[in-house]
């Protein structure tokens, strides 16, 4: 949850807090409303994440791989980044946006959202009245910032409350899950196919490690083979 802030050097002194007035004002309201557990551990991006030639640096697995973070150090479904970037740009203030929701366990697509937030510099800002125009003068764009805060918070809602589904995979003669108990699942938990032609198939959980899981199907009519790359829902009861 902790956002990382890039201010460019065309930012002047007095204008520093809009970077982080921005990611805050993002992950405020989400703090408040999202119905699931929420971390807020402050971890951050290594700056050898700034250097890598990327002009719009992403939290990813290629940032966890190059020491931004060590995967040992989230334990948590989702990983939520806010990367804020200021600078001036025709006496604009201007805030690039990019809003990343990942998962850890590979269970979920995704989302990625942007958006840039100016603000028309005013032609004077004593820093002595910097704290009483701060409010007045250093307004992001409301209609911008509520779209991607709703929007955000929508799809959070959804996930929060969503079934668990996973992807199935055939290997050495056996239905493979890229999911395990980090996700909840355990011996004996009991999914089907979510569509197809093998829909409503039931399959239980008969290995699970942290991160994987195995299947097979309750009906041993079934033919494992057919039902690889088939979508799977976990019965909710049984996780």
């Amino acid at each position: 949850m902790a956002p990382h802030i890039k201010l460019s050097s065309s930012v002047d002194i007095n204008n520093f807090p809009i970077a982080g007035f921005v990611s805050s004002t993002i992950i405020d309201p989400i703090v408040k409303t999202y119905p699931g557990h929420i971390s807020k551990s402050p971890n951050e991006m290594s700056e050898a994440i700034n250097s890598n030639g990327t002009k719009f640096p992403l939290f990813d697995y290629k940032t966890l791989q190059i020491g931004g973070l060590r995967k040992g150090d989230i334990n948590e479904d989702l990983i939520l980044n806010v990367f804020v970037h200021s600078y001036v740009n025709n006496k604009k203030l201007q805030s690039h946006v990019k809003v990343s929701l990942l998962s850890r366990t590979g269970s979920y697509p995704g989302l990625e959202l942007e958006e840039l937030f100016t603000i028309q510099l005013p032609a004077k800002l004593p820093i002595r009245s910097l704290s009483v125009l701060w409010s007045k003068v250093l307004k992001i764009e409301p209609d911008k910032m509520f779209y991607l805060v709703n929007h955000l918070e929508n799809h959070l809602r959804i996930i929060a409350c969503a079934p668990l589904e996973a992807k199935t995979v055939f290997s050495s003669g056996q239905l493979k899950l890229g999911i395990g108990s980090a996700s909840g699942i355990k011996i004996g938990t009991l999914a089907y196919v979510a569509s197809g032609n093998e829909s409503w198939t039931l399959l239980e959980v008969i290995d699970v490690t942290q991160t994987s899981a195995t299947l097979k199907p309750i009906n041993e009519l079934s033919n494992p083979k057919t039902l690889a790359n088939q979508t799977v829902r976990f019965i909710e009861g049984t996780l």
